[in-house]
């Protein structure tokens, strides 16, 4: 077989790999110019294998599977001819799951994925199982694949890119966090985007478990598919009748018919409503798995969080710093300042994409005593809220960052949640990050 992998990153390195271990004759097709891809090039000696570089061809074409890259989008011309021509064209998601032998549990949403599936990983090997978080976190999924042993699970973070391909894919379990407008301008449309997140379960059979929220406005979108798989829900706000919810104050779940205590949700390691919502689709993942509840119990207690997702950075002067870079929308941000009690020094801003603030007024009139806006957006914030608190802008994080310690007072919490992209100032999510841990632990 003559796989063409589209895209030289890490994912199509990966894919490569694996193709070429599987027996296939493998192409690469590489966008930068062969001087400024020499990784691409070690991998085609070590492969043996043929490479163009500086574009896409119609070389490419000449293959039974193309395999593209998360990024590229469907709308790309080499894609569309290979469109035209019928050719196989596959993620390299769904590639690497051709022919795979592992279990596979996949995670998608708007917010939270990256937590949910670190979470999964954390308690499915707390529970002596072998789990490899994966996709949109980690190592690729043909990495993970070629490398796991037979009986691991893979706990698949899938970003609407990676879905947009897929026409096929049919985890054992597969979960929907929620979906709210999000990465319009790849995909030309929110419908566009919805369709590609949904995407994760449409092919599921009778003996997959969906697992979405109740609680999100998507839910009835998705509870009206037309799937074989069994549908479990979870909620904050009522009993399931297959899935989990919050009562008293206590994460329950029902599966078999059978109602279980998990544990009191204040004993979940990692804060926020919105972190209950993905322990509670953790929890039902696990139960699906055959995980028991105490092992359950120590996971979603013990579990420290990811990097950059409301964060601890640190404890200076009797105020608290929170890193929560990943919050790159608005969404994201209003679930992280309704996770911390006391007055609230927010740093908002970066580069936005017709980003609706209004959504958040209430929870900065309740939460917020004073709002550094930076970057691009500093203006635009600014005037959404001066009316409601007091702001103040700044140019960079750095800048921001200084500001927030000179107004922040003892029991007060400096959150970074900045509800932007990073890419006015920074590459992304994480470098941003990374360069507000810098400021913070610079300040005296």
């Amino acid at each position: 077989m003559k796989v063409s992998i589209l895209g030289g990153g890490v994912s199509g390195k990966a894919a490569a790999k694996l193709a070429a271990a599987r027996g296939c004759t493998v192409f690469v097709s590489e966008r930068r110019d062969k001087s400024h891809a020499p990784d691409v090039v070690e991998l085609c000696d070590e492969l043996s294998c043929s490479a163009e570089f500086g574009g896409h061809t119609k070389s490419c074409l000449q293959c039974d599977v193309l395999v593209v890259s998360p990024g590229i989008p469907k709308t790309h011309d080499i894609v569309r001819q290979a469109a035209s021509k019928n050719l196989r064209i596959l993620s390299e998601v769904e590639y690497a799951l051709l022919d795979s032998q592992q279990t596979v549990v996949a995670v998608t949403g708007t917010n939270g994925k990256t937590t949910t599936t670190a979470l999964l990983e954390h308690s499915l090997n707390c529970a002596g199982r072998t789990a490899i978080a994966c996709g949109n976190i980690g190592e690729p999924v043909s990495s993970a694949v070629l490398h796991a042993p037979s009986d691991a699970i893979l706990v698949i973070e899938l970003s609407s890119y990676q879905l947009d391909y897929c026409t096929n894919l049919k985890p054992d379990v597969a979960i929907v966090l929620n979906i709210t407008n999000d990465h319009v301008a790849y995909h030309g449309s929110f419908e566009a985007y919805k369709r590609a997140k949904l995407n994760i379960f449409k092919w599921q059979k009778s003996q997959d478990v969906l697992i979405y929220s109740a609680d999100d406005p998507m839910s009835a979108t998705i509870a009206a598919q037309q799937i074989m798989s069994a549908k479990w829900t979870f909620s904050s706000r009522e009993p399931q009748e297959r899935g989990a919810w919050i009562h008293n104050g206590v994460l329950k779940v029902r599966v078999e018919g059978k109602e279980e205590e998990i544990m009191p949700v204040d004993s979940i390691s990692i804060p926020g409503l919105h972190n209950r919502y993905n322990s509670m689709a953790a929890a039902l993942a696990l139960r699906a798995l055959s995980v028991s509840c105490l092992h359950i119990r120590e996971a979603l207690s013990t579990f420290q969080g990811v990097e950059h997702r409301l964060e601890l950075v640190r404890k200076h002067n009797g105020v608290t710093y929170v890193n929560d870079s990943k919050a790159t929308n608005v969404n994201a941000a209003w679930y992280a300042l309704g996770s911390y009690v006391g007055d609230i020094v927010w740093l908002a801003g970066g580069q936005a994409a017709d980003n609706q603030y209004a959504d958040l007024e209430s929870a900065v009139r309740e939460r917020v005593k004073c709002i550094i806006a930076f970057g691009e957006e500093a203006e635009t914030i600014f005037n959404e809220f001066a009316s409601v608190t007091r702001v103040v802008q700044c140019e960079t994080l750095a800048e921001a960052v200084v500001a927030a310690a000179e107004v922040a007072e003892t029991g007060n919490t400096v959150l970074l949640s900045p509800a932007c992209k990073s890419f006015d100032e920074f590459n992304n999510f994480a470098e941003r990050g990374i360069a507000f841990r810098k400021a913070v632990a610079s300040l005296k």
